[in-house]
Protein backbone atom coordinates (compact mmCIF):
# COMPACT_ATOMS: atom_id res chain seq x y z
CA UNK A 1 0.00 0.00 0.00
CA UNK A 2 2.84 2.37 0.85
CA UNK A 3 4.55 1.58 -2.46
CA UNK A 4 1.33 2.28 -4.40
CA UNK A 5 0.87 5.60 -2.61
CA UNK A 6 4.45 6.71 -3.39
CA UNK A 7 4.14 5.86 -7.08
CA UNK A 8 0.78 7.66 -7.37
CA UNK A 9 2.19 10.70 -5.57
CA UNK A 10 5.14 10.94 -7.96
CA UNK A 11 2.86 10.62 -11.00
CA UNK A 12 0.61 13.39 -9.69
CA UNK A 13 3.53 15.72 -8.92
CA UNK A 14 4.98 15.21 -12.40
CA UNK A 15 1.62 15.89 -14.02
CA UNK A 16 1.35 19.17 -12.12
CA UNK A 17 4.89 20.15 -13.10
CA UNK A 18 4.36 19.32 -16.77
CA UNK A 19 1.29 21.54 -16.81
CA UNK A 20 3.00 24.50 -15.14
CA UNK A 21 6.35 24.57 -17.01
CA UNK A 22 5.34 26.35 -20.19
CA UNK A 23 7.40 28.44 -22.56
CA UNK A 24 7.27 31.42 -20.17
CA UNK A 25 9.52 29.38 -17.86
CA UNK A 26 12.41 29.87 -20.31
CA UNK A 27 11.74 33.39 -21.63
CA UNK A 28 13.45 35.45 -18.87
CA UNK A 29 16.71 33.53 -19.47
CA UNK A 30 16.49 33.14 -23.25
CA UNK A 31 19.49 35.44 -23.86
CA UNK A 32 21.97 33.23 -21.97
CA UNK A 33 24.26 31.69 -24.59
CA UNK A 34 27.07 29.16 -24.35
CA UNK A 35 29.36 30.31 -21.50
CA UNK A 36 33.10 30.94 -21.54
CA UNK A 37 34.94 28.47 -19.29
CA UNK A 38 37.77 29.84 -17.14
CA UNK A 39 40.05 27.73 -15.02
CA UNK A 40 40.89 28.78 -11.49
CA UNK A 41 44.35 29.94 -12.52
CA UNK A 42 42.89 31.97 -15.40
CA UNK A 43 40.71 34.15 -13.17
CA UNK A 44 41.60 37.65 -11.98
CA UNK A 45 40.25 40.15 -9.50
CA UNK A 46 37.70 42.85 -10.21
CA UNK A 47 39.02 46.02 -11.92
CA UNK A 48 39.52 49.05 -9.70
CA UNK A 49 37.71 51.23 -12.24
CA UNK A 50 34.39 49.69 -11.18
CA UNK A 51 32.68 50.63 -7.91
CA UNK A 52 31.78 47.13 -6.70
CA UNK A 53 29.74 46.12 -3.66
CA UNK A 54 28.94 42.68 -2.26
CA UNK A 55 25.82 41.01 -0.80
CA UNK A 56 25.39 37.49 0.58
CA UNK A 57 22.63 35.64 2.44
CA UNK A 58 24.39 32.94 4.48
CA UNK A 59 22.99 30.07 6.54
CA UNK A 60 24.83 29.24 9.75
CA UNK A 61 24.60 25.54 8.84
CA UNK A 62 27.41 26.02 6.30
CA UNK A 63 30.65 24.55 7.63
CA UNK A 64 33.33 27.03 8.77
CA UNK A 65 35.70 25.60 6.15
CA UNK A 66 33.27 26.31 3.28
CA UNK A 67 32.41 29.77 4.62
CA UNK A 68 36.10 30.56 5.11
CA UNK A 69 37.03 29.62 1.56
CA UNK A 70 34.02 31.54 0.24
CA UNK A 71 35.05 34.76 2.01
CA UNK A 72 38.70 34.28 1.13
CA UNK A 73 37.93 33.85 -2.56
CA UNK A 74 35.93 37.08 -2.81
CA UNK A 75 38.41 38.97 -0.66
CA UNK A 76 41.05 37.92 -3.21
CA UNK A 77 38.90 39.31 -6.06
CA UNK A 78 38.93 42.73 -4.36
CA UNK A 79 35.84 42.76 -2.12
CA UNK A 80 36.22 44.88 1.04
CA UNK A 81 33.99 43.22 3.63
CA UNK A 82 34.42 46.09 6.07
CA UNK A 83 33.38 48.98 3.83
CA UNK A 84 31.49 47.67 0.79
CA UNK A 85 29.51 44.58 1.73
CA UNK A 86 26.32 43.41 3.40
CA UNK A 87 26.03 39.89 4.86
CA UNK A 88 22.77 38.51 6.23
CA UNK A 89 23.16 35.45 8.48
CA UNK A 90 20.27 33.02 8.96
CA UNK A 91 20.56 31.82 12.55
CA UNK A 92 19.25 28.32 13.33
CA UNK A 93 21.16 27.46 16.53
CA UNK A 94 23.34 29.33 18.96
CA UNK A 95 26.50 27.27 18.50
CA UNK A 96 26.39 27.30 14.70
CA UNK A 97 25.69 31.04 14.65
CA UNK A 98 28.68 31.77 16.89
CA UNK A 99 31.00 29.72 14.66
CA UNK A 100 29.80 31.51 11.53
CA UNK A 101 30.09 34.95 13.14
CA UNK A 102 33.65 34.14 14.21
CA UNK A 103 34.63 33.36 10.61
CA UNK A 104 32.87 36.49 9.31
CA UNK A 105 34.60 38.64 11.94
CA UNK A 106 37.97 37.41 10.70
CA UNK A 107 37.24 39.29 7.46
CA UNK A 108 35.69 42.34 9.08
CA UNK A 109 32.11 41.45 8.13
CA UNK A 110 29.38 42.24 10.67
CA UNK A 111 26.28 40.26 9.72
CA UNK A 112 22.64 41.09 10.18
CA UNK A 113 20.90 38.18 11.96
CA UNK A 114 17.57 36.81 10.74
CA UNK A 115 15.67 33.80 12.07
CA UNK A 116 13.79 32.60 9.02
CA UNK A 117 14.61 31.66 5.44
CA UNK A 118 12.67 32.21 2.22
CA UNK A 119 13.30 33.45 -1.30
CA UNK A 120 11.11 36.50 -0.61
CA UNK A 121 13.19 37.44 2.42
CA UNK A 122 16.40 37.17 0.39
CA UNK A 123 14.94 39.40 -2.34
CA UNK A 124 13.75 41.97 0.20
CA UNK A 125 17.14 42.17 1.93
CA UNK A 126 19.17 42.56 -1.27
CA UNK A 127 16.77 45.15 -2.71
CA UNK A 128 16.86 47.22 0.47
CA UNK A 129 20.66 47.12 0.29
CA UNK A 130 20.60 48.25 -3.34
CA UNK A 131 18.60 51.32 -2.26
CA UNK A 132 21.60 52.43 -0.19
CA UNK A 133 24.12 52.20 -3.06
CA UNK A 134 25.00 54.90 -5.59
CA UNK A 135 23.52 54.67 -9.07
CA UNK A 136 27.00 54.08 -10.54
CA UNK A 137 27.71 51.00 -8.42
CA UNK A 138 27.80 47.32 -9.35
CA UNK A 139 26.77 44.41 -7.11
CA UNK A 140 28.22 40.90 -6.71
CA UNK A 141 25.55 38.60 -5.19
CA UNK A 142 26.61 34.91 -4.83
CA UNK A 143 25.43 32.08 -2.59
CA UNK A 144 27.98 30.56 -0.24
CA UNK A 145 28.64 27.62 -2.62
CA UNK A 146 29.10 29.80 -5.74
CA UNK A 147 32.58 31.02 -6.69
CA UNK A 148 32.35 33.54 -9.53
CA UNK A 149 35.29 33.68 -11.95
CA UNK A 150 36.15 37.05 -13.50
CA UNK A 151 38.35 37.21 -16.64
CA UNK A 152 41.73 38.90 -16.69
CA UNK A 153 40.97 40.96 -19.79
CA UNK A 154 38.68 43.18 -17.69
CA UNK A 155 41.89 44.67 -16.32
CA UNK A 156 41.71 43.34 -12.76
CA UNK A 157 44.83 42.32 -10.82
CA UNK A 158 46.02 38.69 -10.81
CA UNK A 159 44.95 36.60 -7.84
CA UNK A 160 47.80 36.16 -5.39
CA UNK A 161 49.03 32.66 -4.63
CA UNK A 162 50.19 33.60 -1.11
CA UNK A 163 47.03 32.59 0.76
CA UNK A 164 48.21 31.72 4.25
CA UNK A 165 45.82 29.99 6.64
CA UNK A 166 44.31 32.03 9.42
CA UNK A 167 42.14 31.14 12.34
CA UNK A 168 38.86 32.78 13.18
CA UNK A 169 37.16 33.14 16.53
CA UNK A 170 36.63 29.99 18.56
CA UNK A 171 39.51 28.21 16.85
CA UNK A 172 37.59 27.50 13.66
CA UNK A 173 39.70 27.45 10.51
CA UNK A 174 38.52 30.54 8.73
CA UNK A 175 40.43 30.26 5.46
CA UNK A 176 42.69 27.91 3.57
CA UNK A 177 44.91 27.98 0.55
CA UNK A 178 43.13 28.28 -2.78
CA UNK A 179 46.25 27.12 -4.64
CA UNK A 180 46.00 29.66 -7.43
CA UNK A 181 48.80 30.04 -9.93
CA UNK A 182 50.95 33.14 -9.67
CA UNK A 183 50.86 35.37 -12.76
CA UNK A 184 52.65 38.58 -13.56
CA UNK A 185 51.07 41.64 -15.11
CA UNK A 186 53.14 41.17 -18.27
CA UNK A 187 51.57 37.84 -19.25
CA UNK A 188 47.95 38.97 -18.92
CA UNK A 189 46.05 39.96 -22.05
CA UNK A 190 45.47 43.71 -22.31
CA UNK A 191 42.13 44.98 -20.96
CA UNK A 192 39.67 45.31 -23.80
CA UNK A 193 36.31 43.77 -22.93
CA UNK A 194 35.44 45.88 -19.88
CA UNK A 195 33.98 48.57 -22.17
CA UNK A 196 31.64 45.93 -23.55
CA UNK A 197 30.62 44.93 -20.01
CA UNK A 198 29.77 48.47 -18.94
CA UNK A 199 27.54 48.88 -21.99
CA UNK A 200 25.03 46.45 -20.48
CA UNK A 201 23.01 46.08 -17.29
CA UNK A 202 24.52 42.82 -16.05
CA UNK A 203 26.97 40.02 -16.79
CA UNK A 204 25.43 36.55 -16.74
CA UNK A 205 26.90 33.31 -15.44
CA UNK A 206 25.98 29.63 -15.67
CA UNK A 207 26.70 27.27 -12.79
CA UNK A 208 28.56 24.01 -13.35
CA UNK A 209 28.39 21.73 -10.33
CA UNK A 210 31.61 20.27 -8.95
CA UNK A 211 31.75 16.81 -7.37
CA UNK A 212 34.55 14.83 -5.76
CA UNK A 213 36.61 12.38 -7.77
CA UNK A 214 34.77 9.35 -6.31
CA UNK A 215 31.35 11.11 -6.44
CA UNK A 216 30.98 11.10 -2.67
CA UNK A 217 29.58 14.01 -0.65
CA UNK A 218 33.01 14.73 0.80
CA UNK A 219 33.72 16.84 3.83
CA UNK A 220 35.64 20.00 3.03
CA UNK A 221 39.22 19.83 4.26
CA UNK A 222 42.10 22.29 4.36
CA UNK A 223 42.94 22.09 0.67
CA UNK A 224 41.36 24.04 -2.14
CA UNK A 225 37.72 23.34 -3.02
CA UNK A 226 38.76 23.35 -6.68
CA UNK A 227 41.09 20.41 -6.02
CA UNK A 228 38.78 18.53 -3.66
CA UNK A 229 35.93 18.65 -6.18
CA UNK A 230 37.52 18.40 -9.64
CA UNK A 231 34.69 16.76 -11.66
CA UNK A 232 32.47 19.23 -13.54
CA UNK A 233 28.87 18.25 -14.31
CA UNK A 234 25.63 20.13 -15.11
CA UNK A 235 23.55 18.44 -12.41
CA UNK A 236 21.50 21.54 -11.49
CA UNK A 237 20.41 22.43 -15.01
CA UNK A 238 20.24 18.91 -16.43
CA UNK A 239 19.08 16.30 -13.89
CA UNK A 240 17.48 18.65 -11.34
CA UNK A 241 15.94 20.67 -14.21
CA UNK A 242 16.45 23.99 -12.40
CA UNK A 243 17.58 27.15 -14.13
CA UNK A 244 21.36 27.30 -13.59
CA UNK A 245 21.88 31.03 -14.13
CA UNK A 246 23.13 33.80 -11.85
CA UNK A 247 24.16 37.40 -12.45
CA UNK A 248 27.86 37.75 -11.77
CA UNK A 249 27.87 41.53 -11.89
CA UNK A 250 24.72 43.70 -11.65
CA UNK A 251 24.24 47.44 -12.09
CA UNK A 252 22.24 49.22 -9.42
CA UNK A 253 20.64 51.40 -12.12
CA UNK A 254 19.41 50.28 -15.51
CA UNK A 255 20.84 51.93 -18.61
CA UNK A 256 18.38 54.41 -20.02
CA UNK A 257 16.07 54.65 -17.03
CA UNK A 258 15.07 52.86 -13.88
CA UNK A 259 16.53 50.98 -10.95
CA UNK A 260 17.57 47.36 -11.28
CA UNK A 261 16.16 45.17 -8.53
CA UNK A 262 16.01 41.41 -7.86
CA UNK A 263 12.80 39.45 -8.34
CA UNK A 264 14.66 36.35 -7.16
CA UNK A 265 18.27 35.34 -6.58
CA UNK A 266 18.55 34.57 -10.30
CA UNK A 267 16.56 37.33 -12.01
CA UNK A 268 16.35 41.14 -12.06
CA UNK A 269 14.01 43.66 -13.68
CA UNK A 270 14.07 47.42 -14.20
CA UNK A 271 11.66 49.60 -12.22
CA UNK A 272 10.80 53.24 -12.94
CA UNK A 273 8.55 55.81 -11.21
CA UNK A 274 4.87 55.41 -11.95
CA UNK A 275 4.69 58.73 -13.79
CA UNK A 276 7.80 58.05 -15.92
CA UNK A 277 7.35 58.33 -19.70
CA UNK A 278 8.72 54.82 -20.29
CA UNK A 279 6.64 53.19 -17.54
CA UNK A 280 4.53 50.18 -18.44
CA UNK A 281 0.94 51.48 -18.46
CA UNK A 282 -1.40 48.85 -17.11
CA UNK A 283 -4.96 48.89 -15.93
CA UNK A 284 -3.98 46.83 -12.89
CA UNK A 285 -0.62 47.38 -11.26
CA UNK A 286 1.54 44.26 -11.07
CA UNK A 287 2.79 43.17 -7.65
CA UNK A 288 6.29 44.39 -6.84
CA UNK A 289 9.15 42.19 -5.61
CA UNK A 290 9.90 42.36 -1.88
CA UNK A 291 11.89 45.42 -0.86
CA UNK A 292 10.99 47.50 -3.95
CA UNK A 293 9.50 50.95 -3.28
CA UNK A 294 5.74 51.22 -3.79
CA UNK A 295 6.12 54.31 -6.01
CA UNK A 296 7.81 52.24 -8.74
CA UNK A 297 6.45 50.14 -11.59
CA UNK A 298 8.07 47.44 -13.70
CA UNK A 299 9.51 48.66 -16.98
CA UNK A 300 8.45 46.76 -20.08
CA UNK A 301 11.98 46.55 -21.44
CA UNK A 302 14.04 43.97 -19.49
CA UNK A 303 17.64 44.61 -18.37
CA UNK A 304 20.26 44.08 -21.07
CA UNK A 305 22.70 41.19 -20.66
CA UNK A 306 26.32 41.22 -21.79
CA UNK A 307 26.69 38.91 -24.83
CA UNK A 308 29.57 37.06 -23.14
CA UNK A 309 28.54 34.88 -20.20
CA UNK A 310 30.86 32.91 -17.95
CA UNK A 311 30.71 29.46 -16.36
CA UNK A 312 31.43 29.32 -12.64
CA UNK A 313 31.90 26.43 -10.16
CA UNK A 314 29.02 25.48 -7.89
CA UNK A 315 30.13 23.52 -4.80
CA UNK A 316 26.76 22.23 -3.64
CA UNK A 317 27.72 18.55 -3.29
CA UNK A 318 29.74 18.64 -0.07
CA UNK A 319 29.08 16.76 3.17
CA UNK A 320 26.68 19.57 4.12
CA UNK A 321 24.57 19.03 0.99
CA UNK A 322 21.94 16.70 2.41
CA UNK A 323 21.38 18.85 5.51
CA UNK A 324 21.08 22.01 3.42
CA UNK A 325 18.72 20.28 0.98
CA UNK A 326 16.53 19.05 3.83
CA UNK A 327 16.38 22.53 5.38
CA UNK A 328 15.43 24.16 2.07
CA UNK A 329 12.88 21.43 1.37
CA UNK A 330 11.16 22.14 4.69
CA UNK A 331 11.32 25.90 4.11
CA UNK A 332 9.67 25.70 0.68
CA UNK A 333 7.17 23.09 1.88
CA UNK A 334 6.12 25.57 4.56
CA UNK A 335 5.70 28.29 1.93
CA UNK A 336 3.37 26.08 -0.12
CA UNK A 337 0.94 26.09 2.81
CA UNK A 338 0.91 29.91 3.12
CA UNK A 339 0.18 32.78 0.75
CA UNK A 340 2.86 31.43 -1.63
CA UNK A 341 0.97 28.21 -2.30
CA UNK A 342 -0.18 29.42 -5.74
CA UNK A 343 3.28 30.60 -6.81
CA UNK A 344 4.50 28.14 -9.52
CA UNK A 345 8.16 28.99 -8.83
CA UNK A 346 7.81 28.13 -5.13
CA UNK A 347 5.98 24.91 -5.97
CA UNK A 348 8.66 23.94 -8.49
CA UNK A 349 11.48 24.63 -6.00
CA UNK A 350 9.76 22.58 -3.30
CA UNK A 351 9.37 19.67 -5.72
CA UNK A 352 13.02 19.83 -6.82
CA UNK A 353 14.30 19.70 -3.23
CA UNK A 354 12.03 16.73 -2.45
CA UNK A 355 13.30 14.82 -5.48
CA UNK A 356 16.95 15.60 -4.71
CA UNK A 357 16.91 13.44 -1.56
CA UNK A 358 16.35 10.37 -3.76
CA UNK A 359 19.61 10.82 -5.67
CA UNK A 360 21.92 9.90 -2.78
CA UNK A 361 22.67 6.86 -0.63
CA UNK A 362 25.34 6.51 2.08
CA UNK A 363 26.61 10.07 1.51
CA UNK A 364 27.28 9.47 -2.18
CA UNK A 365 25.50 9.62 -5.51
CA UNK A 366 23.60 6.42 -6.18
CA UNK A 367 25.40 4.45 -8.94
CA UNK A 368 22.45 4.67 -11.30
CA UNK A 369 22.15 8.45 -10.80
CA UNK A 370 25.86 8.92 -11.36
CA UNK A 371 25.63 6.97 -14.59
CA UNK A 372 22.73 9.10 -15.84
CA UNK A 373 24.72 12.25 -15.03
CA UNK A 374 27.74 10.95 -16.93
CA UNK A 375 25.63 9.98 -19.91
CA UNK A 376 23.48 13.12 -20.08
CA UNK A 377 24.95 16.03 -18.14
CA UNK A 378 28.65 16.43 -18.94
CA UNK A 379 29.81 19.40 -20.97
CA UNK A 380 27.88 22.42 -22.21
CA UNK A 381 24.23 22.56 -23.15
CA UNK A 382 23.67 21.32 -26.71
CA UNK A 383 23.01 24.11 -29.19
CA UNK A 384 23.56 26.60 -26.39
CA UNK A 385 23.27 29.82 -28.39
CA UNK A 386 20.02 30.55 -26.55
CA UNK A 387 17.99 29.05 -23.71
CA UNK A 388 14.57 27.64 -24.55
CA UNK A 389 12.63 24.40 -24.34
CA UNK A 390 14.76 22.64 -26.97
CA UNK A 391 18.19 24.01 -25.98
CA UNK A 392 17.91 23.98 -22.17
CA UNK A 393 19.96 20.79 -21.89
CA UNK A 394 17.48 19.32 -19.41
CA UNK A 395 17.11 15.57 -18.96
CA UNK A 396 14.23 14.34 -21.08
CA UNK A 397 11.03 14.38 -19.00
CA UNK A 398 10.16 10.78 -19.86
CA UNK A 399 13.60 9.53 -18.81
CA UNK A 400 13.53 11.51 -15.58
CA UNK A 401 10.05 10.26 -14.69
CA UNK A 402 11.21 6.70 -15.29
CA UNK A 403 14.32 7.24 -13.17
CA UNK A 404 12.37 8.77 -10.26
CA UNK A 405 9.81 5.98 -10.28
CA UNK A 406 12.64 3.47 -10.07
CA UNK A 407 14.41 5.31 -7.24
CA UNK A 408 11.36 5.00 -4.98
CA UNK A 409 11.25 1.21 -5.43
CA UNK A 410 12.75 -1.12 -2.86
CA UNK A 411 16.52 -1.28 -3.37
CA UNK A 412 18.00 -4.64 -4.35
CA UNK A 413 14.69 -6.25 -5.31
CA UNK A 414 14.85 -8.29 -8.54
CA UNK A 415 12.15 -6.20 -10.20
CA UNK A 416 14.09 -3.04 -9.33
CA UNK A 417 17.28 -4.34 -10.96
CA UNK A 418 15.32 -5.49 -13.95
CA UNK A 419 13.66 -2.08 -14.24
CA UNK A 420 17.02 -0.26 -14.07
CA UNK A 421 18.45 -2.60 -16.69
CA UNK A 422 15.50 -1.89 -18.96
CA UNK A 423 15.94 1.87 -18.50
CA UNK A 424 19.60 1.87 -19.55
CA UNK A 425 19.19 -0.78 -22.24
CA UNK A 426 16.32 1.16 -23.83
CA UNK A 427 17.53 4.76 -23.58
CA UNK A 428 21.31 4.63 -23.54
CA UNK A 429 22.85 1.38 -24.77
CA UNK A 430 21.68 1.56 -28.40
CA UNK A 431 24.12 3.91 -30.19
CA UNK A 432 21.23 5.71 -31.90
CA UNK A 433 19.88 6.85 -28.49
CA UNK A 434 23.13 8.31 -27.16
CA UNK A 435 23.48 12.08 -26.97
CA UNK A 436 27.32 11.93 -26.92
CA UNK A 437 30.23 9.49 -27.16
CA UNK A 438 30.36 7.28 -24.06
CA UNK A 439 33.81 6.74 -22.48
CA UNK A 440 34.95 3.12 -22.20
CA UNK A 441 34.78 2.94 -18.39
CA UNK A 442 31.25 4.41 -18.40
CA UNK A 443 30.22 1.97 -21.12
CA UNK A 444 31.53 -0.95 -19.03
CA UNK A 445 29.50 0.14 -16.01
CA UNK A 446 26.47 0.56 -18.24
CA UNK A 447 26.88 -2.99 -19.54
CA UNK A 448 27.32 -4.31 -15.98
CA UNK A 449 24.00 -2.79 -14.87
CA UNK A 450 22.22 -4.23 -17.90
CA UNK A 451 23.83 -7.66 -17.41
CA UNK A 452 23.04 -7.62 -13.68
CA UNK A 453 19.38 -6.89 -14.33
CA UNK A 454 19.13 -9.58 -16.99
CA UNK A 455 20.83 -12.20 -14.77
CA UNK A 456 18.46 -11.38 -11.91
CA UNK A 457 15.54 -11.72 -14.29
CA UNK A 458 16.71 -15.16 -15.51
CA UNK A 459 17.41 -16.30 -11.94
CA UNK A 460 13.95 -15.13 -10.88
CA UNK A 461 12.35 -16.98 -13.81
CA UNK A 462 14.22 -20.23 -13.00
CA UNK A 463 13.21 -19.97 -9.34
CA UNK A 464 9.60 -19.36 -10.35
CA UNK A 465 9.62 -22.41 -12.67
CA UNK A 466 11.12 -24.66 -9.99
CA UNK A 467 8.55 -23.60 -7.42
CA UNK A 468 5.75 -24.13 -9.96
CA UNK A 469 7.02 -27.63 -10.83
CA UNK A 470 7.41 -28.66 -7.18
CA UNK A 471 3.84 -27.54 -6.54
CA UNK A 472 2.54 -29.47 -9.56
CA UNK A 473 4.36 -32.74 -8.73
CA UNK A 474 3.76 -32.61 -4.97
CA UNK A 475 2.48 -35.86 -3.49
CA UNK A 476 3.59 -38.20 -6.31
CA UNK A 477 7.35 -38.61 -6.63
CA UNK A 478 7.03 -41.27 -9.38
CA UNK A 479 5.29 -38.97 -11.81
CA UNK A 480 7.47 -37.33 -14.44
CA UNK A 481 6.79 -33.96 -16.05
CA UNK A 482 6.02 -35.63 -19.37
CA UNK A 483 3.38 -37.83 -17.80
CA UNK A 484 1.62 -35.01 -16.03
CA UNK A 485 0.46 -34.99 -12.44
CA UNK A 486 -2.52 -37.10 -11.43
CA UNK A 487 -5.61 -35.18 -10.46
CA UNK A 488 -6.16 -34.86 -6.74
CA UNK A 489 -9.32 -35.83 -5.00
CA UNK A 490 -11.83 -33.03 -5.18
CA UNK A 491 -9.86 -31.18 -7.81
CA UNK A 492 -12.42 -31.59 -10.59
CA UNK A 493 -14.18 -28.39 -11.53
CA UNK A 494 -17.45 -27.76 -9.82
CA UNK A 495 -20.57 -27.84 -11.88
CA UNK A 496 -23.12 -25.14 -11.36
CA UNK A 497 -26.22 -26.60 -9.82
CA UNK A 498 -29.22 -26.18 -11.97
CA UNK A 499 -31.99 -24.50 -10.09
CA UNK A 500 -35.20 -26.40 -10.23
CA UNK A 501 -38.19 -24.43 -11.36
CA UNK A 502 -40.38 -23.43 -8.48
Amino acid sequence: MVYLFRVLWWRWSWAVEAGSAGDDYYVPYGRYGRPVHLKEEEACGLPSSLEVYFFAFVRDEASPEVLGQFLRWYAATGIDFRLSSKVVLHSTSGGATQRSMAVLADYGATPELVFEYSSRLKARKVNLYLDTLPSTAWLVYPDVDEFFLFPCDWGGPPLSSSFSSRRGGGGAIAATSLSTTTRTLSNRPPPGSLANVTSFDFVGGEMFDRVSRDWRLARVKARSLFKEFPVEVRATGCLFQSRPFKQLLTRTACLGAGRQRFESSHLTRCFVPVDHATAARRKTKQPLPPGVSADLIKRKKPPTISPTTFAFPHFRFTADALGANDAKSKAYAKLTTTTERKNPHVDHAARVYRQTALYFRDDAFRPEVRLVLELECLGDRPNGATYDRTTAGRLDDKRKRTLLRLLVLEEGAPRTRKAFADLFATHYYPPANRTRVIPDDTLRRLEQIIASGQSHQKSHQRSHQRSHQSFSFRGDSTTTPSQGAPPRRGSSPRRRRRRSPS
